[in-house]
C-alpha cells in the first residue's frame, strides 16, 4: 500500500519547484502570486481595433497552452473514471460526487475552514469568506487610510464599497469581520448586487437566491441590494449596469473597494471556461471603473488568460491601476483555474473627469453575454506592448498552468493508487488528516493576529451566531473530521 503522506509531500514538493521556477514571492502566506509590471498610461481612447493587426506572434505559445491544460484535464478525467468503473459494483456511486470528494480531501488547506470557524467562530465563514479575509490582511492597502476617506477628525474614517455578484455573501462578511474586529474606528458603507433568476440554468446560487434559499444575508439587509432594472441582478444586461452605477454614486458617491466574484459554470466543459466566462469579467471591471474613486482598489476572479480578449482586459486592468497582482489563495482550490487580480491605486480611465465619463460610456456600450466582435479587440493606440506580453502575461499563464498541471496529475495518481476506494483506505489516512490540520493552523496564525477577536452580537450582519449546516456536518463526517463548532453541537444525519 501506498503512504499518503509521501503521495502528498510530493505534491507539495513539486509546487515549491515551480513557483522557485518562476520567482514567485509570495504575500502573507499566499505563495502562488505574480506581480503585473505596471503599463505607463498613453493619451488617447481604448478602441476596438483589428484583431489581425494587433494579437502579436506570441499568441501560438497561449494557444499552446491551453491546450495543454485542456488535455491534461480530460486524460485525468477519463483515467479517473475507468479506474472508478473497474471497481466492483457495491462500491460504486455517483462518480462525479466520488470524484469531488477526493480531490476536496487532496487540497492541502482543505481544512481552513472549518478551522477558522471552530477559533474565531466567524459569520458566515465560507471559502469565499476565507479567501476575501486573507487577501484584505495580505493587502491592507485596500482598506488601509490611503485608500479611505477622511471626514471630520483623525479618530473617523469612512469606508464605502460595492460587492459585484456577491451571494451567499462570504466577501461582504469577512469584511466586516475584519472591519468590527482591526479598523473600529472605520465606518463601512456598502452595496452588493448578485444574480437571483430562477431560470439561469448556470448558476445554481441564483436559483436559491431567487426562492429565497440561502439568502439569510439578503433578508436581513435588503436595503444594501441592487438588482437593476429587471429586477434579475444580472450585469450582463446593460440597462442593469447603468442603474446598479447610478444609484451606487448617488447612495455612496464615489468607493473606496469593489469587489467581483462572479463565474459560470463550466466543469463539464473546462476547454470554454475562459471564453464563456469573458462578458461576465468584462461587465464587472466597466462597473467598477465607472464608480471607484481614485486611489480605490479592485479586486476580481478570474480564470485562465489564454486569449487575446482577456490580454486587453488585464492590459485595461494594469493601466487604469497603479499596482496589479494575480493571486491564488490558498482557500482556492488548487486544481481549479481560479485566480484573482488584486487592483490597488485606481489612476481613472483618463487624465481628468470628463474624460474618464466619456470613455465609460463607450465601454458602457460593450456590456453583453459576448462583448468583443469576433474580428476587433479593445486596445489602447498603441496595441499590446510586447514586453508586457512576453515577460509578464505569458509567464504568469505559464506558472498557473504548471501549478494547475501538477495537483491535478497528483490528484489522480492518488486515485490510482487507492483514492478511488476513499482516502480513509490508507494506512496513514490520519497522519496525513493531521498534517493538513497543522497547515491550517499555521496559516490561521498568519492569517489572524493574537488580539483578533470574535464578533459581538451587535456586529454580527445577521444579528445572531453563524451555525453550520446539517449538510456540512455530514461532509465532515463523511471525511472523517469533526463536526463540532464551539460549544455548540451539531446533530448527525442517521
Amino acid at each position: 500500500m501506498h503512504s499518503l503522506v509521501r503521495l502528498f509531500e510530493e505534491q507539495q514538493e513539486s509546487m515549491e519547484k515551480i513557483l522557485s521556477k518562476f520567482g514567485a514571492t509570495g504575500v502573507s502566506g499566499i505563495s502562488k502570486v505574480w506581480r503585473m509590471k505596471h503599463v505607463p498610461r498613453e493619451d488617447g481612447r481604448w478602441q476596438w481595433r483589428s484583431k489581425g493587426t494587433c494579437e502579436g506572434k506570441a499568441q501560438a505559445k497561449f494557444d499552446k497552452l491551453n491546450e495543454e491544460l485542456v488535455e491534461c484535464k480530460w486524460k485525468i478525467r477519463r483515467e479517473a473514471l475507468k479506474r472508478y468503473e473497474e471497481l466492483p459494483q457495491a462500491q460504486q456511486g455517483d462518480f462525479q460526487s466520488a470524484w469531488h470528494r477526493h480531490t476536496t480531501s487532496m487540497d492541502p488547506y482543505g481544512l481552513l475552514v472549518n478551522t477558522i470557524r471552530d477559533q474565531y467562530d466567524a459569520e458566515m465563514c465560507s471559502h469565499a469568506w476565507v479567501k476575501m479575509f486573507h487577501i484584505s490582511t495580505a493587502y491592507p492597502e485596500l482598506i488601509s487610510p490611503s485608500n479611505v476617506a477622511v471626514e471630520g477628525t483623525s479618530n473617523s474614517r469612512q469606508l464605502s464599497s460595492l460587492h459585484v455578484c456577491e451571494a451567499p455573501g462570504g466577501f461582504i462578511a469577512a469584511l466586516n469581520h475584519l472591519l468590527k474586529t482591526r479598523h473600529k474606528d472605520v465606518t463601512w458603507s456598502w452595496r452588493a448586487n448578485t444574480l437571483r433568476s430562477e431560470e439561469e440554468e448556470q448558476d445554481p446560487i441564483a436559483k436559491k437566491v431567487a426562492r429565497g434559499e440561502d439568502a439569510d444575508l439578503i433578508d436581513h439587509t435588503q436595503e444594501h441590494w441592487d438588482f437593476g432594472a429587471d429586477g434579475t441582478g444580472n450585469v450582463l444586461n446593460k440597462d442593469n449596469v447603468r442603474l446598479i452605477r447610478e444609484r451606487t454614486l448617488s447612495t455612496l458617491g464615489r468607493v473606496n473597494l469593489v469587489t467581483a466574484d462572479g463565474s459560470i459554470d463550466c466543469s463539464t466543459r473546462p476547454e470554454a471556461q475562459e471564453q464563456e466566462v469573458l462578458g461576465l469579467i468584462y461587465s464587472e471591471i466597466v462597473l467598477a471603473l465607472g464608480v471607484l474613486a481614485r486611489g480605490g482598489g479592485f479586486v476580481i476572479k478570474l480564470f485562465t488568460f489564454y486569449k487575446p480578449e482577456t490580454h486587453c482586459l488585464l492590459l485595461l486592468l494594469c493601466s487604469c491601476f497603479a499596482e496589479v497582482s494575480l493571486v491564488k489563495p490558498p482557500a482556492s482550490k488548487q486544481g481549479n483555474s481560479e485566480v484573482y487580480a488584486v487592483c490597488r491605486g485606481f489612476r481613472g480611465l483618463q487624465q481628468g473627469q470628463e474624460e474618464d465619463e466619456d470613455q465609460l460610456q463607450e465601454l458602457m456600450e460593450g456590456v453583453c453575454p459576448s462583448p468583443f466582435p469576433p474580428d476587433k479587440l479593445l486596445l489602447p493606440p498603441s496595441c499590446f506592448p510586447a514586453e508586457w506580453m512576453e515577460d509578464v502575461v505569458y509567464r504568469a499563464s505559464e506558472m498557473f498552468s504548471a501549478l494547475q498541471m501538477a495537483v491535478v496529475s497528483s490528484n489522480v495518481k492518488v486515485w490510482d493508487c487507492g483514492g478511488c476506494y476513499g482516502l480513509d483506505a490508507f494506512k496513514d489516512y490520519r497522519l496525513y488528516n493531521r498534517r493538513r490540520t497543522r497547515l491550517a493552523d499555521a496559516l490561521c496564525k498568519r492569517m489572524f493576529s493574537r488580539q483578533d477577536q470574535r464578533l459581538v452580537k451587535r456586529d454580527r450582519l445577521l444579528g445572531k451566531r453563524s451555525e453550520r449546516s446539517e449538510e456540512e456536518a455530514t461532509t465532515q463526517q463523511l471525511l472523517g473530521l469533526p463536526i463540532k463548532f464551539g460549544s455548540s453541537k451539531v446533530r448527525r444525519r442517521t
